[in-house]
């Protein structure tokens, strides 16, 4: 009866008989069948009781959703249904912290405390804003893949604009994997326009000493997107200084692309005196750079 109710679930795409299916087994290809059809359909109220049975039975019975995957799905789900009734929900599943065989030491929750953040955030921002702090520096128990929960947490900080925290963050994170440095560009790239000139340059030239690559991309982004004539000289360090050949490469063409007096003259005087091997990056951007043919001709007589 399951498996006919099943097929027929896949063959009408009902999201009514996907929750009959869905309350009436646990057979993990039955449940990926009703939850493909739900998450495409929109749901109302009447589907509530269900989700939220089906998110207590796998949080009791962990051992049948290894991956936490399936509570994901029922917490996203609850989000789009968006009552504020489902704030408890939402809290259990923020603070789920879980391992898996065969290394329980590795978290396995981080998407559940992700999609849980959204949904307090829908229901009480405050909340929502002192979860993502806490979130935010919980760098060890952020997913190497996926950056989260972090990059949810960062993200809803800007959009709370919430630069305190953002900026102590920013300042002080240390420590932490190579795959966990987009986070860090992405807090870096964050700041509003008028944020201090001095707080900014003590904060960005610690990732600048160090030539760290990634989040120099972020400090990159910022000074260029919001035309921070007052912090050029961080781009002019990380031109001179990086021996990253990939990262000169980007940042004298973010100058190019940019279209700003100022970074073309920058460009110009940085590429007369630029290393013979770095030749081919300038010439790369000069291309894009109206009014460079001169300085192109000295490079290209250089790379000759």
């Amino acid at each position: 009866m399951v498996k006919a109710l099943a097929e027929q679930v896949k063959q009408s795409g009902d999201p009514v008989l996907a929750l009959e299916l869905l309350s009436t087994t646990i057979v993990r290809s039955h449940v990926e069948d009703a939850l493909a059809v739900l998450k495409r359909s929109v749901l109302d109220d009447n589907a509530r009781p269900t989700v939220r049975e089906r998110y207590a039975f796998y949080a009791e019975h962990s051992d049948k959703d290894r991956g936490a995957t399936q509570r994901e799905n029922f917490v996203r789900l609850l989000v789009e249904i968006g009552h504020p009734d489902d704030l408890d929900i939402y809290l259990r599943a923020v603070n789920l912290y879980e391992g898996a065989p065969p290394m329980p030491q590795i978290d396995i929750a981080q998407k559940v405390r992700a999609a849980a953040l959204v949904g307090i955030a829908a229901i009480d921002s405050d909340v929502a804003a002192l979860y993502a702090v806490k979130l935010l520096g919980e760098v060890k128990d952020t997913s190497d893949f996926s950056g989260e929960p972090a990059l949810t947490a960062l993200n809803l900080l800007i959009r709370y604009e919430r630069w305190l925290p953002i900026y102590q963050y920013a300042l002080l994170v240390d420590g932490y994997k190579a795959e966990y440095a987009e986070v860090v560009s992405r807090a870096l790239e964050s700041f509003p326009a008028d944020f201090p000139v001095a707080l900014y340059v003590g904060m960005a030239r610690r990732f600048i000493s160090r030539d760290q690559a990634v989040e120099q991309t972020g400090i990159i982004g910022y000074v260029v997107d919001q035309r921070r004539a007052d912090l050029y000289p961080l781009l002019e360090q990380v031109i001179t200084t990086t021996k990253n050949s990939d990262l000169h490469r980007y940042t004298v063409i973010q100058l190019a692309a940019a279209r700003d007096p100022a970074l073309n003259a920058l460009l110009f005087t940085l590429a007369k005196r630029c290393s013979l091997e770095h030749v081919p990056h300038f010439i790369e951007a000069l291309e894009l750079t109206p009014g460079s043919d001169e300085v192109l001709k000295l490079l290209r007589t250089r790379k000759r």
